[in-house]
């Protein structure tokens, strides 16, 4: 009886899960784009480096209608709130496990970037901006 409970707990925790990230990454589609850094641990230089390049800018991201999600394989953050234990993002978006990886994800819900290298604050928001939904909210800003 402990068992098939404890069987029971287990599962419908992985569906909670499962569900919690794919929903609260949806949750975003259309409203934000989504940066996604994924290091293999925090002592990852590569990983620390491209989140001081990102995180020093809250009004470029804000403007852009950025959200930062810090990413590591067993839980996830988005901006500077509570970690989140769960490795369905890390799973998803960095299949190969490389070390490092930054992901952009646009308005709807498309990856824009993929790259294991470090990028400069001033070439991704140059490429948001580029970007024609992007560009027709520059035009109805202004």
């Amino acid at each position: 009886m402990k068992t098939s409970c404890l069987h029971l707990f287990i599962a419908f925790t992985l569906c909670f899960s499962t569900q919690s990230m794919a929903q609260e990454l949806k949750d975003y589609k259309w409203k934000n784009r989504l940066v996604l850094v994924i290091g293999n641990n925090t002592n990852n230089t590569t990983f620390t480096q491209q989140l001081e390049v990102l995180e020093n800018d809250n009004q470029g991201l804000n403007e852009r209608r950025l959200k930062l999600f810090k990413v590591l394989p067993n839980k996830y953050q988005l901006d500077e709130e509570v970690w989140v234990e769960g490795s369905l993002i890390f799973d998803k978006y960095n299949a190969n496990k490389d070390p490092f990886r930054i992901i952009l994800i646009g308005l709807d819900g498309g990856i824009k970037l993929s790259q294991s290298t470090v990028i400069s604050k001033k070439d991704l928001f140059d490429l948001i901006d580029s970007m024609p939904m992007r560009s027709s909210e520059l035009r109805s800003k202004n």
